[in-house]
């Protein structure tokens, strides 16, 4: 497991108000503090595993004795999907929340910059009949995933990375994230997933979904009663005791 998810941590900590329900919430509204929470976390961690990933394939780019693992591409692929989809669930539970004012400034803020995710996500979600489209566009149907390393900051070295799924189209112009200009939050930034036509910065849609869960949490704080608080995150575990021994069996292949 790489060092950075061994050391990440949940977004609401055990003291979050978030984790701190009063027993007596409205249960429709108790329901959508969990989804947003979980939505979030789950964000999150992809964002955090498609880093992982990146650094994975930037690594062995520059040891010429190991060619880059396919599963690496896969799971970058996969978890960028993730934000994409964990995002857009967060982006419409917060349209639905009751009691939540639609015009506050964290709300609108969040809503405008994760506006192009549904569009992305809706096409993979019904990827079979969008197909048609992706082929009039001589696009890769899971579009490509481009990002930025800084590989030296005194120097300010930056390498541009693109990763097209699937076949190559020689006729076609391929994405490449222009770092020149833009800020650096970490050594690898500005994850951008294109599809088709659109295109969102991964990246951006997650800081949004951070810095909207912090104020979020924050403004929950103000009207949480902690004295009366409903468990939750409950883990169950059940062991099972046999009269007989168990036996498995293990189809051989053909």
């Amino acid at each position: 497991m790489n060092e950075k998810m061994q050391t990440l941590s949940p977004v609401f900590d055990e003291n979050s108000s978030l984790r701190k329900l009063p027993v007596g919430l409205d249960r429709r509204q108790l329901m959508f503090f969990d989804a947003v929470r979980y939505s979030i976390e789950m964000a999150n961690l992809a964002y955090h595993r498609l880093i992982a990933a990146l650094e994975e394939i930037c690594l062995e780019r520059r040891d010429t004795s190991n060619a880059t693992s396919l599963l690496s591409k896969i799971s970058a692929l996969q978890e960028a999907w993730s934000v994409v989809d964990s995002s857009f669930r967060l982006r419409c539970l917060i349209e639905a929340s009751p009691y939540l004012k639609k015009k506050l400034p964290l709300v609108q803020s969040l809503l405008k910059q994760t506006q192009n995710v549904g569009l992305l996500r809706n096409i993979v979600q019904h990827l079979d009949t969008e197909m048609k489209t992706l082929i009039e566009l001589n696009v890769p149907a899971w579009g490509e995933l481009a990002w930025a390393q800084v590989t030296d900051g005194q120097k300010m070295e930056i390498i541009s990375y693109t990763f097209i799924p699937g076949t190559i189209f020689p006729s076609r112009d391929h994405h490449i994230v222009n770092p020149l200009g833009q800020r650096f939050y970490g050594p690898i930034d500005l994850v951008t997933l294109h599809v088709g036509t659109y295109s969102i910065c991964i990246s951006d849609v997650m800081r949004a979904v951070l810095q909207f869960a912090s104020r979020y949490n924050d403004g929950l704080k103000k009207g949480v009663d902690e004295k009366n608080v409903a468990g939750g995150d409950l883990m169950c575990a059940v062991t099972f005791h046999t009269k007989s021994p168990l036996s498995l069996s293990v189809d051989e292949p053909k």
